[in-house]
């Protein structure tokens, strides 16, 4: 449940996932969105990432967060699914106003 994916989270453990079929390196570019949970990045996303590794020709990065930490994880993405291409985040201010439609907006045109 909850505690136990913030706990996971907040010890940067790895999950149990179903990997895609699909395989990153066919990909040109692939975006990863994640919330921001306890400072660090969702498991199931962290897991994605580890174990696929090296396989992403262009990785960008969505984050969502209510708190702070994102520069931090984005480094933290980076250090996993490597160095980003584009990047664009949203706070919970920013997802209940209309900002984030013209970031989102401007991310997109980007890639």
């Amino acid at each position: 449940g909850w505690l136990s994916a913030g706990r996971h989270s907040l010890r940067e453990l790895q999950v149990d996932i179903i990997e895609p079929e699909q395989k990153p390196e066919d990909y040109e570019t692939i975006i990863v969105c994640t919330p921001i949970w306890a400072s660090n990045i969702a498991p199931p996303v962290r897991t994605y990432l580890s174990n696929n590794k090296g396989r992403f020709k262009n990785i960008s990065y969505l984050l969502t967060y209510s708190g702070s930490g994102q520069d931090k994880v984005l480094a933290k993405l980076e250090e996993l699914g490597g160095k980003a291409f584009k990047t664009v985040h949203f706070s919970d201010f920013e997802r209940k106003s209309n900002v984030w439609i013209e970031k989102l907006t401007a991310f997109a045109n980007e890639l």
